[in-house]
């Protein structure tokens, strides 16, 4: 919707039709709320004199003017036909590496020679990702965070082999549309999933061991450092199957030292060894499973976990409840081994 807004024209491509009309539907609900959003928190940012603000401010002064930007926004079922004519295309699917793999062997096939390819993946590592495409000068990553409309933060990614032309094409894409942009080699990660992972690891180690509660963690956290999300509340904002990603994503690299530090939180049908950073297992908890998670982005949040208890061994009363934001109820099952 800000690339809209800087006056781009997009398609967004997704091959079944009912989840496009959906799309189409909830974009034309949320627009004005968006809009307004992305003006007061992007008006007092790095380049506040970028094409996607001043169109917006400039809407804000018309009457139906969002939804007239709302017109450069186009839906189509086929990926050949949505990227024919693209400068510029963004994946944007699951954390999936074979998956993003195949998608851009597509688009390679079907978009023009100059297009610029870029991976919004969040965990995975760029040169992975873009491993099929044959002109990996023309590849990089850009990774948007959500809120879109409150964050005004881009992470921009680059491979041994994309050229400048194409990494000052992301940075000023990145600029035009309101967002600061930094630039990251190619890594797991990217910058803030690599900060924030040791982050969420402490703040479990702090609630399985009865040292804080997760409320208390998000306050220190908020008030602490000036941050406006907590650890869990930024989970819950973001959805526990977007954490899983991340974390099964970042799980894929060789470099990557705390694979399992908060996996076992949040890895669908797995179990995984409890580690907290240290390389130490916690007092009590040997084998966390999350069984089932039904996300309904905004809606619903409901999660079942099976602890698997040393034998002899009591959970810790304080991580039975962790229920925060929009998680109306979390069951646990303690077993023991």
């Amino acid at each position: 919707m800000d690339t809209a807004a800087a006056g781009y024209q997009v398609t967004l491509v997704d091959r079944d039709q009912q989840i496009l009309d959906n799309t189409q539907k909830r974009i034309q609900d949320v627009a004005v709320q968006f809009y307004l959003d992305f003006i007061a928190n992007h008006q007092d940012g790095e380049n506040p004199n970028n094409p996607a603000l001043n169109n917006l401010k400039e809407a804000e002064r018309k009457h139906n003017g969002f939804s007239e930007l709302l017109k450069n926004l186009h839906y189509s079922p086929s990926l050949s036909e949505g990227v024919s004519k693209a400068d510029l295309v963004i994946e944007a699917v699951y954390e999936r590496l074979e998956l993003k793999q195949n998608i851009f062997e597509q688009i390679e096939n079907a978009a023009p020679r100059s297009t610029i390819l870029a991976t919004n993946s969040s965990s995975l590592k760029l040169s992975d990702v873009g491993k099929m495409i044959k002109h990996k000068d023309r590849f990089g990553g850009l990774h948007f965070f959500n809120p879109l409309e409150r964050k005004r933060l881009l992470e921009v990614g680059k491979v041994q082999e994309t050229s400048e032309a194409t990494l000052n094409s992301l940075i000023e894409y990145g600029k035009a549309i309101g967002k600061t942009t930094v630039v990251c080699n190619d890594c797991h990660g990217f910058i803030c999933n690599r900060l924030m992972i040791p982050v969420r690891s402490e703040a479990m180690y702090m609630v399985e061991n009865g040292i804080a509660t997760p409320e208390d963690i998000d306050i220190a956290l908020k008030l602490g450092y000036e941050i406006p999300f907590g650890t869990f509340e930024h989970m819950d904002i973001i959805g526990l199957d977007t954490v899983q990603d991340v974390l099964t994503g970042c799980a894929l690299g060789p470099d990557n030292r705390w694979t399992s530090v908060f996996g076992h939180a949040v890895y669908k049908g797995r179990t995984t060894r409890t580690n907290h950073g240290t390389d130490k297992a916690c007092p009590w908890t040997r084998l966390v499973r999350v069984v089932n998670v039904h996300f309904d982005r905004g809606q619903t949040l409901s999660v079942i976990w099976i602890v698997h208890l040393d034998r002899g061994d009591k959970p810790c009363p304080s991580f039975i409840r962790m229920n925060k934001g929009r998680i109306p109820g979390t069951t646990y099952f303690f077993v023991p081994c």
